[in-house]
């Protein structure tokens, strides 16, 4: 693989973790909400580290600036489609994030 694509695997690799962050956030196990946390977080990470990575060695690719805001778009959509679901907040907000240009 080369360097200049790790930040694409980063993005790729949020991406994935947008199904994991809805399924654990939507258990019913009791305490999952910290462990959804966690791969928020943990998904945020890597939105951090390809951005600087990108940066500092600018190492932009044409597929990097799709998958980038892709992922961010999906992993924020998600979170608040979940939150919505479980009744924290309310349709209107969910559409006007969602609906929100990166």
């Amino acid at each position: 693989m080369k360097k200049n694509n790790i930040p694409n695997l980063l993005s790729a690799i949020r991406i994935i973790m947008v199904p994991i962050f809805v399924c654990v956030f939507l258990t019913n196990y009791p305490d999952h909400v910290l462990p959804a946390i966690l791969v928020f977080i943990a998904a945020g990470a890597t939105d951090i580290i390809d951005g600087f990575i990108a940066r500092k060695y600018n190492w932009s690719t044409r597929l990097g600036r799709l998958l980038d805001p892709l992922a961010d778009k999906l992993l924020q959509a998600s979170a608040f489609v979940c939150l919505f679901i479980v009744g924290l907040i309310p349709y209107w907000m969910v559409a006007s994030i969602s609906s929100k240009k990166h």
